[in-house]
Formats: structure tokens, sequence, C-alpha cells
């Protein structure tokens, strides 16, 4: 969101679509981080630049994002991405599909009966599972991605593929499935400190979308 957001103040038009090419999330300081008595500040600290600029507008922009709680460093976030015109955005996608593509407006939101447990992919919520049919074998976990399309946190707006940032919380989830032994014991003291990933291409809704943690 604060990525979006500098790139409006950098005079982006708002009918603008931030197409994710790449992500990286480190944190520093996972302690600080922890849910205590008191409420906390988090406070970031944030840089924007245009990468390339064509006719006046930046087409491909970058977020850097320096996070605090206190006076304590957290964490750190980079987002890059394509800016493109809702018009540009329809175009490139009808350019790829040779056929209009779906919209999560028109999707059922659909509840996979084989969905996991929540505690099998350290989340509490059922809302906020994103696999369905996790499976362990040997060194391989896989699963499908089915995420609820009507969690407002996942898909904030409508989409026309599934957000990067969807994908990156199935990484998330995959990889802590891949570690536990269906007890979520494991899961209950290991926390993420970091992710990267590059996206090379849409994920597209009316296609099977299987991950894999190796």
């Amino acid at each position: 969101q604060a990525t979006i957001w500098g790139a409006h103040d950098l005079g982006v038009p708002l009918e603008t679509s931030l197409i994710v090419n790449s992500f990286d999330l480190k944190m520093d300081d996972l302690a600080a981080c922890e849910v205590g008595r008191k409420p906390a500040q988090l406070r970031m600290d944030s840089y924007f630049k245009a990468l390339r600029v064509r006719g006046g507008r930046p087409r491909t922009g970058l977020g850097q994002h320096e996070m605090y709680v206190g006076d304590r460093h957290v964490g750190s976030a980079r987002l890059e991405g394509l800016l493109v015109s809702y018009t540009e955005h329809a175009a490139l996608r009808d350019a790829q599909r040779e056929t209009p593509a779906p919209s999560t407006s028109d999707m059922p939101d659909d509840v996979d009966t084989l969905r996991a447990a929540p505690h099998q992919v350290g989340r509490v919520h059922p809302m906020n599972v994103v696999l369905a049919q996790p499976r362990r074998n040997g060194g391989t976990a896989t699963a499908t991605v089915a995420p609820r399309l009507a969690n407002r946190a996942l898909f904030d707006h409508d989409y026309d593929h599934v957000p990067a940032l969807v994908l990156t919380e199935a990484a998330r989830q995959l990889a802590l499935f891949a570690i536990d032994d269906d007890s979520g014991a494991i899961i209950e003291r290991t926390h993420l400190a970091g992710v990267s990933g590059s996206f090379t291409r849409f994920t597209e809704l009316d296609e099977p979308l299987v991950a894999i943690a190796e």
C-alpha cells in the first residue's frame, strides 16, 4: 500500500495498475515484532523512485521501505513494478490470453473442501488459508493455490489475476507446511524472516496453480 501511495505521490495517475516485477522482504528483529501487553507503534520510512519515464510519466518504479518499532529497526521491504494505465493493462492481458481475462467480481468464492487447516500453514482464521490439498513426498511439499476471493485482505479490489503478494503468502504457507508434522508445534516456534520473489507472468484466475517447495 505504501508503494502504491508513493507512486501516486510522484504524479502517477490514480487510474494506473501496478504490475509487480519483484518483491523482497527482510525482517532483522523478529523479537521487536512480538505482540506484547502494550501497543507498539510501527513506523515506515519510505523512498520512491521512478526507474523509467516515458512521455513525462513514470513507467517503472521502485518503493523501498525501512520499518521500525519504536527506535528498533525491524525490517526492510523493496518492491519494483511496471506502471500502466487501465486501458494498457486490459490490452496487455487480451494480447497475452487472446481472450478477455475473467474478474474476481464474476467468480464465486468457492470454499475448497480439501483446504489446509489453519494450524498446518501458520494461520488462525480459515479465511486466511490460501492452500488446498497440501501433500509431502520426501523432501518436496506441494499444494494447490486456492485463496478465498472474499478475503479483502488478499483481494482489496477486483483483479483479473492472482496478485503477487497472494502468491508470496502462498509461498510462506507452503514453506511452513513443509517443515511441520501436521501438529502445528514446529510452526508455532518458527517465523519467516525473509522472502524474495520475481514475477515473470500473470497467474490466471481460471487456470489451476500448484505450488512446490523443495
